[in-house]
């Protein structure tokens, strides 16, 4: 008879529940490998099959969420922007907890144009994720969309979670642009130079505004800097 309070016994019971689990990881990694071959080879339509695999082997685990997004970008590769939001939004439903899944999507949905499902996403991704890229990620969306103030919030957000990056100050430069408050724009777009030097696109965006506010020898002397 066995003996379930023997520690042997126990670790063996443990192995036997748990081995079905740990084989489909398995794989379901080793699916996702196979995958990333093919798509490397650019052997697309084959990666995917591989990729829907591995999320079918474990559809909650970390491969899964890799698989995802590889299966979301191989559509893409093919042309087919429905199909890979449809990849994400199962991605989701698997792995409803992950806020890199919404920031994908919404990244997707943004670079299609549709600014109300990537505010969506975005913030899905904020209340599981309260960090600095998911909010710059909204307040980009809400620049697009001409809501002004709720940009100029989330920016401010990102600057006291980051203080040590450009993009706070860069998005609220952005903001302040748009509102037309020319001043205070260049006032941030200065502080993120300050943060990194060889920020282009906050020089540009200077000089926009001195062109803007005709200052021509300033606009001339940072465009000088720019070709430089």
């Amino acid at each position: 008879m066995m003996d379930l309070l023997n520690p042997a016994t126990t670790d063996q019971i443990f192995d036997a529940l748990y081995a079905p689990s740990n084989s489909l990881e398995q794989m379901s990694n080793q699916a996702l490998s196979n995958g990333i071959d093919l798509y490397m080879k650019e052997q697309y339509e084959d990666a995917a099959k591989e990729f829907k695999r591995s999320i079918g082997l474990s559809a909650n685990s970390d491969f899964s969420v890799s698989a995802t997004n590889y299966l979301a970008q191989t559509y893409l590769k093919l042309g087919d922007s429905d199909e890979a939001v449809k990849a994400y939004e199962m991605g989701i439903q698997n792995n409803s907890y992950d806020a890199d899944l919404r920031m994908s999507l919404g990244n997707l949905h943004f670079s299609e144009g549709r600014y109300v499902e990537a505010q969506e996403s975005y913030e899905a991704a904020v209340r599981l994720d309260d960090s600095a890229g998911s909010r710059f990620a909204l307040g980009q969306v809400f620049l697009k969309t001409n809501r002004l103030r709720e940009a100029e919030l989330q920016f401010q957000k990102v600057r006291r979670l980051t203080p040590e990056s450009t993009n706070g100050d860069y998005g609220l430069g952005l903001t302040y642009a748009k509102m037309e408050q020319p001043e205070k724009a260049i006032k941030h777009f200065e502080a993120a130079l300050k943060l990194k030097k060889d920020f282009y696109d906050a020089h540009f965006e200077i000089g926009t505004l001195y062109a803007d506010m005709g200052d021509m020898e300033k606009a001339t002397e940072i465009n000088d800097f720019l070709e430089d």
